[in-house]
């Protein structure tokens, strides 16, 4: 029978784990980066030349000739549920508009894909960004793998949070309308395990970044607005 003092410390180890998954969303100088990852050099040169498809159009483009020197940008790397984009569309694209800052969404998934994904979500499909490849998020270094996506004790931590701030609407929303559809495969099998993550640039130079841990580790947008917002 478990003591009530094994309680305490149990109760005790949850409360620290909570708090260092907390402090792993934290602001950054050029270089660093929330999440537990430093980013390996420069985070601009580090997406410079990698190539992905502006779901408006079709078109090719390299990622880093979308922004100018002058431009403040927000980059946020998502996996293919929609949620994100539900999330960015309705509670950060206006209040960055009004500060001027730039906002694009990068999903796995081919140019027909991301036609799709707009009229599902209706996130805005010039601010859709489509990487096949996973070039980006390979570029980035951002995390991937069966453990970050299964088993990481950080994915029922966050998942509980969620369920507490009463957060876990949009995904029910999400998975209603994706339900009623095919069963969507990314174009490479590996790609089910890459996680998401988001980063702020004022032109070349780092602001913020944050990678996602697990599944359901994300970035608080809150915070994530703050920063992309902070001095303007």
């Amino acid at each position: 029978m478990e003591t009530p003092s094994a309680r305490q410390q149990q109760h005790t180890r949850v409360q620290q784990q909570r708090v260092q998954l907390r402090r792993r969303t934290v602001a950054v100088a050029a270089g660093g980066s929330s999440g537990g990852v430093a980013l390996q050099g420069d985070a601009f040169e580090a997406l410079r030349g990698c190539e992905v498809y502006v779901a408006s159009t079709g078109e090719k483009v390299d990622i880093t000739n979308l922004w100018g020197d002058s431009d403040r940008v927000m980059l946020a790397f998502g996996r293919s549920m929609g949620e994100l984009a539900v999330q960015l569309r309705r509670d950060l694209l206006p209040a960055l508009r009004e500060k001027g800052v730039k906002l694009y969404l990068v999903s796995i998934g081919t140019p027909e894909r991301g036609l799709e994904f707009v009229e599902k979500t209706g996130f805005p499909a010039d601010l859709l960004l489509c990487d096949p490849d996973n070039v980006t998020y390979t570029s980035l270094g951002l995390k991937k793998g069966v453990r970050q996506t299964f088993f990481s004790y950080e994915t029922p931590l966050a998942m509980w949070e969620r369920i507490k701030s009463g957060a876990t609407k949009d995904i029910q929303e999400v998975l209603s309308v994706w339900t009623k559809t095919p069963l969507w495969i990314p174009p490479k099998q590996d790609q089910a395990f890459q996680q998401g993550g988001a980063i702020v640039l004022q032109g070349r130079r780092l602001l913020f970044a944050h990678y996602d841990q697990a599944t359901s580790a994300h970035v608080d947008l809150q915070l994530l607005l703050a920063e992309a917002a902070r001095g303007l």
